[in-house]
């Protein structure tokens, strides 16, 4: 038996489209400087990204100062140059309030 050549063009890999991977993050009730440990870890462990898109969940931050508001202005921007989109999901009022207040709101993500 002899082998014909084959004159069927060869096929193309299609690309596989990307799925994106979503992390949501609930942060924690104390985001002032003395309970931030708490949030730092919470945050650290989420870093780097392995996800496309990052949902913070605000809705059990009952108090928040400065520090709190800095600590989540250097997460987003740091899971941003990696590539992660932000995105927030029950924005605390008063995260919302403190980071307008100190010109931080475009910092904090969409």
């Amino acid at each position: 038996m002899t082998a014909k050549a084959s004159t069927a063009k060869p096929r193309t890999r299609r690309a596989a489209s990307k799925k994106t991977e979503v992390e949501r993050i609930l942060l924690p009730a104390n985001m002032e400087m003395n309970g931030l440990e708490e949030s730092f870890s919470i945050l650290r462990a989420k870093f780097p990204p392995t996800y496309d898109k990052c949902i913070l969940d605000g809705a059990n931050i009952n108090v928040i100062d400065a520090s709190g508001i800095q600590l989540l202005v250097n997460f987003v921007s740091s899971v941003k140059q990696k590539g992660c989109r932000v995105e927030w999901d029950n924005y605390s009022l008063q995260a919302y309030q403190l980071a307008n207040e100190l010109g931080l709101v475009e910092q904090l993500g969409d």
